[in-house]
């Protein structure tokens, strides 16, 4: 078996369930072009084990420990398998497309905005999949209300700029108590 992998670095993950620590072997970097052969496959899983054959108490700053005959077994076949059957250019294609939204947006991207225009009509903004740009459009009526009731002068008044509902903060039952005893 031949794998070519254009895009993403490629590396091979061994984190066993009951350690506090996990091994890691990296193989080539962003952009370097890899020509992945049985024989490759072999000498990378081999190297991963070996690493994991020389962790002791005293390496990774003392939080290392010695690890069973099994355990190297596991690291060097789950070394083989992330070789053979991980898409390494998509995760690599996911992980920039993840980097450029998260820039794009200035945090975590939402799923969807529901907000209302300046008629009061509602609007729901959905991240498109492919540009990672909003896209606007008119849910059906009725189906915002669905999901969340829309305010009324009980719980809150309109703000100024007109564009969201201003509340006073409630407070916790505890925190009106404790006010009372003092």
């Amino acid at each position: 078996m031949i794998r070519t992998i254009t895009k993403g670095p490629v590396s091979v993950v061994w984190w066993p369930e009951s350690s506090s620590h996990g091994h890691q072997l990296l193989i080539s970097i962003p952009g370097e072009v890899m020509v992945l052969d049985g024989g490759a496959f072999e000498e990378f899983a081999s190297e991963l084990a070996e690493a994991v054959s020389n962790c002791s108490q005293d390496r990774h700053g003392g939080r290392g420990r010695t690890h069973s005959h099994q355990e190297i077994q596991d690291a060097f076949q789950g070394a083989l398998d992330q070789l053979a059957t991980r898409d390494y250019d998509a995760e690599w294609v996911a992980f920039e497309k993840a980097v450029r939204e998260r820039k794009m947006w200035g945090g975590p991207v939402p799923k969807s905005i529901i907000f209302y225009d300046a008629d009061k009509r509602p609007l729901v903004a959905v991240k498109d999949e492919k540009t990672g740009l909003p896209i606007f459009y008119k849910p059906r009526k009725g189906v915002v209300e669905e999901m969340m009731t829309p305010p009324d002068f009980s719980m809150g008044h309109v703000d100024p700029s007109g564009v969201s509902w201003v509340r006073k903060r409630a407070l916790k039952p505890w925190t009106r108590w404790r006010r009372l005893k003092r």
